[in-house]
């Protein structure tokens, strides 16, 4: 189907061309929870137009934003090579464009922050533009990914594992995407930079040097922790004064 009389929808100018019909479809992330269903699934035409004008790819308006935004079900930053992605790109394009602290980023759809917090994190004002209120309201900020790295199989006799001693924990962290990442060979070190931690925007990743101690015990046997690892991060700084 051609819409006939369609008009960019920045410059006005009548459209006649397009470059891509992948002809009905329904809308994104909108699952349906009953099988029988399928059939009576409502289904729009997804012909992408181009203004030869401005420049500017678009699909015409056939739903309103409210139906597909209300409740949005993709958050970018579940993509863990995404969020890689981004933070390459970041460092690409500041260099690509000269960009300063001066210049101020604004993203349009930037769902849940996954690519303005690392323009953030290089100290540029951001601003994100995002539709949907349920995934503008879960950019990543407080998550802090802790790895206890004793270079073991303890429960299973004690194996080294692949790399163990020389893995580069906090260039691994940079390389999956992390905001922010730390490693610490003792507790003592952690201790004096767990401020430093918690002060850091998330996602956060804590690599700490550990001893290992070979558990062969079943699983189902081994006695649980009393205590949460909030408790015993708050308890360190007593525990080693």
């Amino acid at each position: 189907m051609t819409i006939r009389n369609y008009r960019c929808r920045v410059c006005d100018k009548k459209i006649n061309d397009y470059f891509c019909d992948l002809g009905p479809t329904p809308l994104a992330n909108s699952f349906i929870d009953n099988k029988k269903l399928f059939n009576k699934e409502k289904n729009y035409p997804l012909k992408v137009y181009f203004c030869k004008k401005c420049y500017l790819p678009q699909l015409p308006e056939h739903v309103f934003a409210k139906n597909i935004f209300s409740n949005y079900d993709y958050f970018s930053s579940y993509s863990k090579s995404w969020i890689k992605h981004s933070k390459n790109y970041v460092s690409e394009i500041i260099k690509d464009l000269d960009l300063n602290k001066e210049n101020n980023i604004c993203e349009i759809g930037s769902n849940d922050g996954y690519l303005l917090q690392f323009f953030k994190q290089k100290g540029f004002k951001v601003l994100g533009v995002e539709p949907a209120k349920n995934v503008a309201n879960k950019a990543v900020k407080n998550m802090y990914h802790f790895v206890f790295d004793n270079g073991a199989y303890c429960v299973t006799g004690g194996q080294p594992v692949p790399g163990a001693g020389i893995v580069d924990w906090k260039a691994m962290g940079d390389a999956a995407g992390y905001a922010a990442t730390f490693s610490f060979e003792n507790l003592e070190d952690l201790v004096t930079g767990i401020d430093e931690v918690f002060a850091a925007e998330g996602p956060v990743f804590i690599r700490l040097a550990v001893d290992k101690e070979i558990e062969n015990t079943p699983v189902q046997f081994r006695e649980r922790p009393r205590r949460t690892m909030k408790d015993a991060i708050i308890e360190l700084p007593k525990a080693l004064s």
